[in-house]
């Protein structure tokens, strides 16, 4: 937690829940989560993939594969969630090379940018 620290400090709260194995009910150490506070509008809607899902009466789009515009990502920014697809996380190149080899239990995909 403390490389996400350095990188985006105001843009990420640290959560310490308790977690517990679910056989023993001991306590499990050395977790923590990350809630990412930042928010951009970022994703070109037309360029992405996504697919259109209703979910109890209302509409929504899911982006499958983001496209982001390039102009719409402050250069200092390091971590954020896209306002077009919240589930998403997104990360800056180097804040990837600075996980590698450090951070485990995390998956990156590579994205495209315009």
């Amino acid at each position: 937690f403390e490389l996400f620290k350095d990188f985006a400090r105001d843009d990420i709260q640290e959560i310490a829940p308790p977690l517990f194995y679910i056989d023993s009910k001991q306590p499990v150490a050395g977790y923590t989560l990350m809630n990412v506070l930042r928010s951009l509008k970022t994703i070109d809607m037309e360029k992405s993939v996504t697919s259109e899902m209703n979910i109890l009466g209302t509409q929504f789009t899911n982006v499958i594969k983001p496209v982001f515009r390039n102009e719409a990502i402050p250069a200092s920014v390091h971590v954020f969630r896209p306002v077009e697809s919240m589930s998403h996380v997104v990360i800056s190149e180097e804040l990837a090379q600075a996980m590698t080899g450090k951070v485990v239990g995390v998956a990156l995909i590579r994205t495209q940018t315009i």
